[in-house]
């Protein structure tokens, strides 16, 4: 009965997920490109790019796992959804532009999202993922800006950005309020590029867990106002200075703001809460 149970699980892993590997260059929705000439376009497909080749995604898509073996994936100006990661010796060969779409989904039950090197702009990012995306680099989300103004949408995961990486909102027609959670916001630098007389603009940074949206208004000053902001969650400092026991929020933490004015000044501020 051994061999007959473990021919029956294998079956099983093949029908729960496909296989799919390029034979040549080409555009994603032409079945010559594939192996069986079929094409990839399901949660639980998994798609090589081998051979050298270079394909070229002409359609929206969903697929699992990327592997890039050899050869690159040029996203162009489509909505790619990615239940999985991108693998492989030439992952970085996953190539955006600033009218991509990318998002990253998979909720609850998927490892951390490894965003690729040249996956430097975007048109918009969509998480809803636990486990979040980890930058390496800065991300530029403010070239190909939709009529709506929604380039960032934050349901569920933390965008994480090391190394001083930045998320660019520099366009003012990007939304003014954009929505983030102690599940998903952005760890890191955003910078935002905030208009005269127009309301509030919602920086959506957070920290250690913690969502602390921070809204930036200009009543004054130039039309280009370039501000930059980050969220830390620290244990506070001793300071004879500060009575903690007199404040609101007691001797819990602080909240460390580093803002970045226009382009020639900096200010910090400490806030115990």
């Amino acid at each position: 009965m051994k061999p007959f149970v473990s021919i029956v699980l294998l079956l099983i892993w093949n029908f729960a997920f496909s296989q799919f590997q390029t034979i040549s260059s080409g555009n994603w929705n032409n079945p010559s490109t594939w192996l069986g000439n079929n094409i990839p376009n399901s949660p639980n497909d998994d798609v090589e790019v081998c051979n050298g080749h270079t394909i070229t995604l002409n359609t929206n898509v969903s697929v699992r796992n990327i592997t890039i073996t050899q050869g690159s994936l040029i996203l162009g100006n489509n909505r790619i959804a990615i239940y999985g990661n991108v693998l492989g010796p030439n992952k970085n060969n996953f190539v955006s532009n600033s009218n991509t779409e990318l998002q990253v989904l998979g909720g609850y039950d998927v490892p951390q999202f490894i965003m690729p090197l040249q996956v430097k702009k975007l048109k918009k990012l969509v998480i809803n993922r636990k486990q979040g995306i980890f930058s390496n680099h800065s991300i530029d989300l403010d070239d190909g800006v939709p009529a709506d103004g929604i380039v960032l949408v934050l349901q569920l995961g933390i965008l994480y950005m090391e190394n001083e990486s930045i998320v660019y909102l520099n366009s003012k027609q990007i939304q003014a309020n954009i929505l983030c959670s102690d599940s998903s916001h952005i760890d890191g630098i955003v910078q935002r590029n905030i208009p005269k007389n127009a309301g509030i603009y919602t920086f959506p940074v957070g920290n250690k867990g913690f969502c602390r949206p921070f809204g930036v208004g200009l009543q004054n000053g130039n039309s280009d106002n370039i501000n930059q902001v980050r969220f830390l969650y620290e244990t506070p400092i001793q300071n004879t200075n500060i009575n903690y026991n007199n404040l609101p929020g007691g001797y819990n933490s602080i909240l460390l703001l580093e803002t970045y004015c226009n382009k020639w000044s900096k200010s910090s501020t400490q806030v115990a809460i």
